[in-house]
């Protein structure tokens, strides 16, 4: 991400999916990254 304060890293995701998260395209990091994505989406109609 060669923009971390304007976009950051857990929002950029690949074109086929989620991509990758803190150097790992799968396993805990992208599992991590799901969570944050998911956590914001239910909280952006929450309110």
């Amino acid at each position: 991400n060669p923009v971390p304060i304007v976009v950051p890293c857990h929002r950029v995701v690949a074109r086929t999916g989620v991509g990758g998260y803190c150097g790992a395209r799968e396993g805990y990091s992208v599992s991590v990254k799901r969570w944050l994505l998911d956590h914001e989406r239910e909280g952006a109609g929450g309110g």
